[in-house]
């Protein structure tokens, strides 16, 4: 049992695969940033685009999971290859508990709703962000895997009128969510089939209120991939799931589909609206 948990947290901190010296030499460019946030200093990494300081660019956040490090999202994950006109940051977690790890030893992100920590560290970095550069303000998404992702979906519920559109992987809605309303986003929603460490159990019936709540019809492919189906959205946040056969692990193309993805989608005015009935089913 000692070994299959140690497993299990071995992927978690290494969903986005391994880093090889090539990804490095190629990190050289990214700029390491520390915040002060309350009594806490919080650190980030961050790439932007040098036309960011005069001209309108996208910003996205990125969250690791439960275990994981900036630097290693950055280097492995690495969303700013594919979308190299956006401001992308990568933020540091710190030690937090989790149904894997209840003593708190490794870093994440909280995620009880109101105020927080982690969305106290959100919000320092989007006013970093603001007064350093240009961010066009109907370009701000987020993305996240596992703890990261789950940490995406508390974003949307307690700062969704910040975002355009949010991309969770291998992610569910925390307990505390329960019988809350989110605003109405474009939503790429990335599961494994066989993931041992947020089962699909845990993330179908996220996905199906999500149906519910954006009005989706039924699915059709999502550029021509054969795992991701696009549920088209009466509100205008449509619904993309990216169902693939593998376990924990982001696939290798995760970042690039992600990318397009957020790319598709700036804030849409309809999006601004809560809806009336029924709240995301929770996991543990």
């Amino acid at each position: 049992m000692h070994v299959h948990i140690q497993g299990l947290l071995c992927l978690l901190c290494f969903g986005v695969g391994s880093i090889n010296a090539e990804q490095g030499k190629r990190f050289a460019p990214l700029k390491h940033i520390q915040l002060k946030v309350g009594e806490l200093t919080r650190t980030a990494w961050i790439h932007a685009p040098g036309t960011a300081v005069k001209q309108k660019a996208p910003l996205v956040f990125v969250w690791h999971g439960h275990g994981g490090k900036a630097e290693r999202m950055a280097r492995g994950f690495a969303l700013h290859r594919h979308w190299p006109e956006a401001i992308v940051i990568y933020p540091q977690g710190l030690p937090v508990s989790s149904f894997y790890d209840p003593e708190g030893r490794r870093s994440g992100w909280a995620k009880n709703p109101g105020e927080n920590r982690d969305l106290a560290f959100f919000d320092k970095l989007l006013k970093y962000a603001k007064k350093k550069w240009r961010v066009d303000e109907n370009r701000i998404h987020a993305t996240g895997h596992s703890n990261g992702g789950g940490f995406t979906y508390l974003l949307l519920f307690e700062r969704g009128g910040h975002l355009s559109s949010v991309a969770p992987s291998s992610a569910g809605v925390s307990r505390d969510l329960r019988g809350r309303k989110p605003v109405s986003r474009p939503i790429f929603h990335l599961i494994g089939e066989r993931d041992r460490i947020v089962p699909p159990e845990w993330q179908d019936p996220v996905i199906e209120k999500i149906k519910e709540y954006h009005d989706c019809g039924p699915g059709k492919k999502w550029k021509d991939h054969a795992q991701c189906m696009e549920f088209p959205s009466a509100k205008g946040a449509p619904l993309v799931v990216y169902r693939h056969p593998g376990g924990h692990r982001m696939p290798g193309d995760s970042a690039e589909l992600i990318a397009a993805f957020l790319r598709q989608h700036p804030k849409n005015e309809e999006g601004e609206k809560v809806h009336e009935k029924g709240s995301l089913q929770a996991t543990p």
